[in-house]
C-alpha cells in the first residue's frame, strides 16, 4: 500500500511539472482526470498517422530502462520529416547542423557531432565524402547517407548503458530497419516525390519502392527497398574566408578579413540507395538476420565568386584606412598606387594591392557506403544469445579544377554592417581580368571497419536481480585520404602574348550568350542574386569549356600533397558485464563497459614547406612516420527507474564516458601556409566525462507527456589548440630552377605550428523541458526547450557547438483522411572552430516547416511540405580575444517544396 507521503510527493510533482507547460492547465488536468486505464507494455498501438508515430516514441521512452527519445516512422516508408537528421532535430537536447540546405550532421547536449556515436542496427556505418571537407576528416556521422524511406525508428540514447557500444560524451543515436519477419506479408510501398528549390528554380525527382514478403508458416521472409533520390541546391551569398591579425593600424596590429566576396554556388546531386533484409528461422527461437545496404552520391558543384582581396600586411598596404572597432578593422579602404604594380605582369599578381580576385570551379565526385551484416539469435528458455559479424565500407573522391582571375581596381568593404559587403570602385569588367592560377586537384578518401559482436542476456528468477548481460565486442577500423594536385601558372606558358583577357575569353562566353545557365544567371550577370536583382560582378561562364582551358596551359607541378594525407588504423576490443533488476516500483541496471584502443598513425614528417612561398619552386623533403599508441578506459554505468505513480516515472543515471578525437586531429601530417601552419597529434586522450542525469515524466494520457530533465556533464579533458615551433628547413637564397632544388643551400628555422592539444576540461550542465498533448479532437501540439551551458576551466575557452538555447514546436491537426503539421525550430549562436585565425560562431537560426497529407483512399496518399517558409539565411560572424565582432557570411538557400504520391498495396 502506497504512504500518504508517496502520494503527497508525486502530487506535488504533476503541480510542479504543469506548472512549466505552455498550453493551458485546465485543459491538460480535465483529459488527465477523464482517463480511465493505463498503458501497460503489451499495448499494440492501432492508431496511424503522425499521431501513430507519437504514440509508439513515447511507448519506447516509457518503457526503456535509460534515458531515451524516440521517433518513429508513420507506415512503411513514410517518416515524419525529408532527412534522418531533420526528424532528430525535433527531439529535446538534438541540434543540427546544416550543408547545401540540408540537416546532415547532429549534435546531442552542446557536443560537436563526432563526440556522438549513430549506430544502424547497432553498429557503426563507414562514410566518405565528395569535399574538400576531408581535410577535416570526421566521426560525426553523414545522415544524407541514409533516406528516410528506409527507416523504422530512431532511438537517441541521452544516458549510458554498458551494453551499448562505447565512443559518445553527447549520446547514441541507433538507427533500426524494419524486419521482415515482424511485418505483414506480401506489403508494396511505391512514391514518386518532385523537390522545387526556389534559387534554382528547379525540379528534382524522389522514387522510393519497397516490397516486404513472408512464407505462410512465418520462418522465412524478405524485404528489398530501393530510393534514387536527385537534389539541386543553389546558394548565393556574402563571405569572408577569413581574419588574419596582420596589419598594423597606428602602430597597432588589428584583425583585417583577408577577401569580402560574393558567391554563387550550384549542386547537383544524386543519391542511390539499395537495402534488404533477409530472415531465416533455422529451429524455434533460433533467427539468422542478413542485412545489407548499398548507398552512393554522384554530384557535380559548380561556384564562381568575386570580391575584394586584402591580403596580408605589406608596405604597400600602408594605405589601408577605415573603421577600427577594437581589434578590428570592421571597414577598409585603399587608392590603388600604379607604382607598387611593376611593370612585368607576369609578376603583377604577386605585388599587394587592393584587387578584385574572381575564382571559379568545377567539382565533380562519387562517394558510397556499403553495408553487410549477419547476425545470429537464439532465444533459449531463459537466456537470450546474439552473435553478430560484419563489415562496412566507404569511398570518395572528388576532382576539382580550381581558375583564379585578378584585376585591378580601387575597393572598399564593409563587415560591420548587418551582412559582409564590397564595392569595386573602378567597376572592372571581363576583359579586365587575366588568369593567376590554374589548378587540377583529386581528393581520394575510404574507410573500412569490420567487427564481431557477441551478446548474451541470461534471466533469473529472483525477486530483484532479473537478468545479467555480459558481452565482447572487436572492431578493426582504417580510416585514409590524400590529396594529388597539378598545378599550372597561365602566365609562365603565355608570357610573349599575355594579355589581360586572355584566360577569361577562353571561359567566357560573353554577354547574353547561354552555354549552360548555372541557375539564375542571364545576360552575364547573377541574376536574383540573394532573392533580388543582379550581381554586377558575378558573370555567366561556359563550364564545358574548362577542359580546353586547362589544355592550353602547360603543368607547372604535380604531386601527392603528402601534408594533407591521412592513414589511421584502430583496433578495439571491450567487453562488459551488466545486471539488471527490478523489485516493485523500481528497476534499472548497472554495469561496467572495459574498452581498449591500439592505435597507429601512418604519415609523414614534411621538413620544408612544399612551394607555399613561391609557385615555380617545389620542395617536398619527407620522412616516412609511423605512431603507435594504446590506452584502455574502464567506464561505469547505473541507470535507474522509479514509477511514482502509474503515469509518473523518475529516472536517474551515472556514467563516465569517451569519444574519441576526430581523424584529422589524429593525423601525423605537418600543413604550411604564409600565415603559419597546422599540425595532428596522434597522441591526442579521447574526450573524456562524468556525466548525471535526474529527470521525471508525468504521461497524462496515451499520447501525451510533460517531462524536466537536468543534466550535467564533467568534462575531464577536450581538444584544444595551441601554437607549437617546429624545425623547419628552408632555402637561404634563390638559386634554384623551376622545378627542383638544384643549388639551394638551407637553414634550420623554426616555425610556428597550430597544433591540437588535450586542455583541461570544464563542464557542460543544462535542462531540458518536454511537452506533448494529443487533445483527442484531431489537434495535437509538441514543444520542447533545451537550456545548456558551459563552464570551460581554461580562462577564454568555449565549447564547440555548444547552444545555449534551443526551441522545438509543432502544432498539428489529423483527421481520417487528411492531417495538417506545422513545425518552427530555433538554435541560438554557438562556436564552429577558426576562421584562419580568429574565433567563428555560427548566428541564431530559426525555421518553420510545414507539411500536409491527404488520404485519397486506404491505399494513395498525397503529401506536400514546404521547408524554411519564411525563406530564413544562415549566418556567421567572428570574435576576437577582446571581444570586439565582426559579419563572417550570409547565406541564401532559399525555400524547398517537396510534393509527392505513395501508393500502398
Amino acid at each position: 500500500m502506497e504512504t500518504l507521503t508517496l502520494k503527497k510527493t508525486a502530487l506535488a510533482i504533476k503541480f510542479a511539472l504543469l506548472a512549466t507547460a505552455t498550453l493551458s492547465v485546465n485543459s491538460f488536468a480535465e483529459e488527465a482526470s477523464d482517463k480511465e486505464r493505463k498503458k501497460d507494455e503489451t499495448e499494440v498501438i492501432e492508431v496511424k498517422g503522425f499521431r501513430g508515430s507519437i504514440q509508439k516514441s513515447l511507448n519506447i521512452k516509457r518503457f526503456a530502462d535509460n534515458i531515451v527519445d524516440a521517433i518513429s516512422a508513420e507506415d512503411i516508408g513514410k517518416f515524419p520529416d525529408q532527412t534522418v537528421a531533420d526528424a532528430l532535430q525535433r527531439i529535446t537536447g538534438v541540434q543540427v547542423e546544416k550543408s547545401e540546405g540540408e540537416s546532415n550532421r547532429v549534435s546531442i547536449r552542446g557536443t560537436a557531432p563526432h563526440l556522438n556515436l549513430t549506430l544502424l542496427n547497432g553498429q557503426n556505418v563507414a562514410s566518405a565524402t565528395a569535399s574538400h571537407s576531408i581535410l577535416k576528416a570526421s566521426r560525426g556521422f553523414n545522415y544524407s547517407l541514409l533516406p528516410t524511406e528506409i527507416i523504422d525508428t530512431l532511438e537517441v540514447h541521452k544516458s549510458a548503458q554498458a551494453k551499448v557500444q562505447e565512443g559518445s560524451v553527447g549520446g547514441t543515436v541507433i538507427v533500426k530497419t524494419r524486419q521482415p519477419l515482424k511485418e505483414k506479408s506480401n506489403t508494396a510501398v511505391f512514391s514518386l516525390k518532385d523537390s522545387y528549390q526556389e534559387t534554382s528554380g528547379e525540379h528534382s525527382p524522389t522514387y522510393s519502392g519497397y516490397y516486404t514478403w513472408k512464407n505462410d508458416d512465418e520462418k522465412f521472409g524478405f524485404n528489398i527497398g530501393a530510393v534514387v533520390k536527385e537534389t539541386t541546391t543553389q546558394r548565393d551569398g556574402y563571405s569572408s574566408s577569413g581574419f588574419e591579425k596582420s596589419h598594423m593600424i597606428n602602430e597597432q596590429a588589428v584583425y583585417t578579413p583577408l577577401d569580402v566576396t560574393s558567391s554563387r554556388y550550384r549542386s547537383d546531386k544524386e543519391l542511390t540507395t539499395l537495402s534488404s533484409a533477409l530472415q531465416l528461422e533455422l529451429t524455434e527461437g533460433v533467427i539468422l538476420t542478413f542485412n545489407n545496404l548499398i548507398s552512393g552520391v554522384d554530384k557535380t558543384n559548380k561556384s564562381t565568386s568575386n570580391g575584394a582581396y586584402i591580403g596580408y600586411n605589406d608596405p604597400a598596404k600602408s594605405g589601408l584606412t577605415g573603421t577600427l572597432t577594437g581589434d578590428i578593422l570592421t571597414s577598409g579602404s585603399i587608392v590603388l598606387d600604379p607604382l607598387d604594380l611593376g611593370t612585368d605582369p607576369k609578376y603583377q599578381h604577386k605585388q599587394d594591392y587592393f584587387e578584385s580576385r574572381y575564382a571559379l570551379s568545377r567539382e565533380v565526385g562519387e562517394y558510397e557506403t556499403k553495408v553487410h551484416d549477419l547476425r545470429l539469435d537464439w532465444q533459449g528458455t531463459n537466456f537470450d544469445l546474439a552473435v553478430q559479424v560484419g563489415i562496412t565500407k566507404a569511398e570518395g573522391n572528388i576532382a576539382i579544377q580550381a581558375l583564379d582571375y585578378e584585376a585591378q581596381t580601387d575597393a572598399h568593404y564593409d563587415v560591420g554592417a548587418s551582412r559582409p559587403s564590397y564595392e569595386l570602385l573602378s567597376n572592372p569588367q571581363p576583359e579586365d581580368y587575366f588568369g593567376t592560377y590554374m589548378a587540377d586537384k583529386l581528393f581520394e578518401n575510404e574507410q573500412e571497419e569490420t567487427y564481431f559482436q557477441t551478446d548474451l542476456n541470461y534471466q533469473f528468477d529472483h525477486d530483484f536481480v532479473t537478468s545479467i548481460d555480459v558481452g565482447v565486442k572487436y572492431i578493426d577500423h582504417t580510416k585514409s585520404s590524400q590529396i594529388f594536385l597539378e598545378i599550372k601558372y597561365p602566365w609562365l606558358s603565355y608570357n610573349e602574348e599575355y594579355s589581360g583577357s586572355a584566360w577569361l575569353e577562353s571561359i567566357y562566353p560573353g554577354f547574353g550568350v547561354q552555354s549552360i545557365n548555372m541557375g539564375g544567371m542571364t545576360n552575364g550577370l547573377a541574376k536574383n542574386f540573394m532573392g533580388g536583382g543582379t550581381h554586377p560582378h558575378l558573370f555567366n561562364y561556359d563550364f564545358s569549356k574548362l577542359d580546353s582551358a586547362f589544355n592550353q596551359v602547360d603543368t607547372l607541378r604535380e604531386y601527392n600533397h603528402l601534408g594533407y594525407s591521412l592513414a589511421l588504423e584502430e583496433k578495439i576490443t571491450s567487453g562488459y558485464a551488466q545486471v539488471n533488476f527490478e523489485s516493485g516500483k523500481l528497476k534499472g541496471n548497472a554495469g561496467i563497459r572495459i574498452a581498449k584502443t591500439d592505435q597507429t598513425s601512418i604519415g609523414v614528417d614534411i621538413l620544408t614547406p612544399a612551394g607555399w612561398y613561391k609557385p615555380d619552386v617545389l620542395f617536398d623533403t619527407a620522412v616516412p612516420v609511423s605512431v603507435e599508441r594504446d590506452y584502455t578506459d574502464v567506464l561505469p554505468s547505473l541507470n535507474l527507474s522509479y514509477s511514482l505513480e502509474d503515469d509518473i516515472i523518475l529516472r536517474f543515471a551515472a556514467a563516465k564516458v569517451i569519444s574519441r578525437p576526430d581523424y584529422d586531429l589524429l593525423a601525423q601530417r605537418k600543413i604550411y601556409s604564409r600565415a603559419g601552419g597546422v599540425q595532428g597529434n596522434p597522441m591526442l586522450d579521447p574526450t573524456k566525462a562524468t556525466q548525471y542525469d535526474i529527470s521525471a515524466e508525468y504521461y497524462f494520457t496515451d499520447s501525451s507527456i510533460l517531462s524536466f530533465a537536468y543534466f550535467i556533464k564533467n568534462i575531464e579533458t577536450y581538444v584544444d589548440t595551441e601554437n607549437v615551433l617546429a624545425k623547419v628547413l628552408l632555402p637561404v637564397d634563390d638559386s634554384v630552377n623551376e622545378f627542383g632544388i638544384d643549388g639551394a643551400t638551407y637553414e634550420v628555422t623554426e616555425m610556428e605550428l597550430r597544433t591540437p592539444v588535450n586542455g583541461s576540461g570544464g563542464t557542460n550542465k543544462g535542462f531540458e523541458i518536454n511537452l506533448q498533448h494529443d487533445f483527442s479532437n484531431g489537434f495535437g501540439a509538441l514543444a520542447n526547450y533545451t537550456y545548456q551551458d558551459a563552464d570551460m576551466d581554461e580562462e577564454g575557452a568555449v565549447l564547440p557547438n555548444n547552444s545555449k538555447d534551443t526551441f522545438n514546436m509543432s502544432g498539428y491537426y489529423e483527421v481520417e483522411d487528411y492531417s495538417i503539421r506545422l513545425s518552427y525550430t530555433f538554435r541560438s549562436a554557438y562556436y564552429s572552430g577558426i576562421a584562419r585565425n580568429i574565433d567563428r560562431y555560427t548566428d541564431d537560426y530559426g525555421q518553420w516547416d510545414a507539411n500536409m497529407n491527404y488520404h485519397i483512399n486506404d491505399n494513395v496518399s498525397l503529401n506536400l511540405q514546404v521547408i524554411n517558409l519564411t525563406d530564413e539565411n544562415a549566418e556567421s560572424y567572428v570574435k576576437s580575444e577582446t571581444g570586439d565582432t565582426a559579419r563572417l557570411a550570409e547565406y541564401n538557400y532559399g525555400r524547398r517544396i517537396f510534393a509527392g504520391v505513395s501508393v500502398r498495396f
